[in-house]
């Protein structure tokens, strides 16, 4: 964080978290080895246990996302996989594939809740989460024609200034843009077609801000949560390269907490960790594109060309498997999940002293299967390595591999 000398909230905040960081890393300093790995194992029983009481029923605070119950699936489910943990008992892919439906609009598209208008958000959450399932009555309850028919009619003319609306009537933004996309890669739809539909290239240029990151909407703020979203998009549009890469990556840096580690969502507010996926996972794009464009030679597999595109790569990220012991590195983005995050009672945070929630549950573990995925350090035991997820749709890759498998098959 930047510091001008001029106190402000967010400033005493910035030290009140070091401070409690600083204390995390004493008690770590002050151990042996094993009790350090002891202390930084992922605490896989208790995530599960919290993640599992999500599923049936929610107490009443949760009214407030009552237009997001899809994404509270994908949230919960995604994390479960990531785990490598099965649904709670009692409950059944059936299950939440019926509620799916119920959310599934008739021309296509899935609205936040039973009977709500189609949105692509929870669209984009639909999808994914009935891929996480990936059992054949799963992937077989989605429309895509029905989608398609969707998605072409949120493509914006690119004379009136392009992008993918959100929804009829709603805003145009760079989320519309990724979630369109992430859509049509899972359901293995033409990607080039909607994304030239929708001047796509032109509007993510456009969002691209003098700092290098990227707003929700030209003229905007950079912002982590909207750089994934128009990188990604870029990515899985095919025209990454009409972005300024190298300062989007200098931006990225930027925001890397230098005590507490982690990212930051924007310039000069505090680490979050829902951004070690935001922003996490940015690094391992912009290498990747970097090797495609051959400025760099790859030492590890980090392809993010889809598999619709290439071959998959489906198999787990066992980095250091071979070592028996552990490992440490540069990776504080995804690993500090492990023990700074964790509560008593499992899920993990926003930041010491929040409390947890599924939704910075899904994407600090998601960060932290990319920081994995990316490099050769695991922190602490090896038992702390997660599932593979894909980067660009952020599902699992086999599951990913095996939903377009079954897509092209129909």
């Amino acid at each position: 964080m930047i510091d001008d000398g001029q106190p402000t909230d967010t400033s005493k905040q910035q030290l009140d978290l070091e401070k409690c960081v600083q204390d995390i890393y004493s008690e770590l300093l002050a151990v042996d080895q094993a009790e350090q790995e002891a202390l930084l194992t992922l605490r896989r029983p208790d995530h599960i246990k919290y993640l599992h009481g999500g599923l049936q029923t929610l107490s009443s605070s949760y009214v407030s996302l009552d237009a997001s119950r899809p994404w509270i699936c994908y949230w919960i489910l995604h994390s479960l996989a990531l785990l490598g943990a099965p649904l709670p008992s009692g409950l059944t892919s059936k299950d939440i594939v019926a509620f799916l439906q119920s959310c599934q609009a008739k021309g296509g598209g899935y609205g936040g809740g039973p009977r709500q208008l189609p949105h692509l958000a929870p669209s984009y959450a639909a999808v994914a989460s009935l891929v996480t399932l990936g059992d054949p009555a799963a992937l077989a309850s989605v429309d895509r024609e029905g989608m398609l028919t969707f998605l072409e009619s949120m493509a914006q003319d690119p004379q009136q200034g392009g992008g993918f609306q959100v929804c009829p009537g709603g805003e145009v933004d760079v989320r519309g843009c990724y979630t369109a996309m992430a859509i049509a890669c899972m359901l293995g739809l033409d990607k080039q077609r909607l994304a030239e539909r929708a001047g796509m290239a032109d509007f993510l240029r456009r969002c691209q801000t003098y700092e290098g990151g990227m707003g929700g909407e030209p003229g905007n703020e950079a912002h982590g949560g909207y750089t994934y979203c128009g990188l990604a998009a870029a990515c899985l549009g095919g025209c990454a390269h009409v972005l300024d890469l190298p300062a989007l990556r200098r931006w990225a840096s930027s925001l890397q907490g230098e005590v507490e580690g982690g990212f930051r969502g924007r310039t000069n507010k505090l680490v979050d960790g829902c951004y070690s996926f935001w922003q996490g996972s940015l690094f391992p794009l912009l290498h990747s594109l970097s090797i495609q464009h051959g400025s760099l030679q790859s030492d590890r597999h980090l392809s993010v060309t889809s598999p619709d595109a290439g071959q998959p790569d489906s198999q787990d990220c066992t980095p250091g498997h071979s070592h028996g012991e552990e490992h440490r590195g540069p990776d504080t983005a995804g690993s500090s999940d492990c023990k700074v995050h964790a509560m008593e009672l499992g899920g993990l945070r926003d930041k010491p002293g929040k409390p947890p929630d599924y939704y910075h549950t899904c994407y600090c573990l998601s960060g932290l299967a990319c920081a994995q995925q990316a490099s050769d350090w695991i922190l602490g035991p090896i038992s702390n390595v997660l599932k593979s997820t894909d980067p660009l749709c952020n599902v699992l890759r086999e599951r990913l591999a095996q939903a377009q498998a079954a897509h092209w098959r129909a």
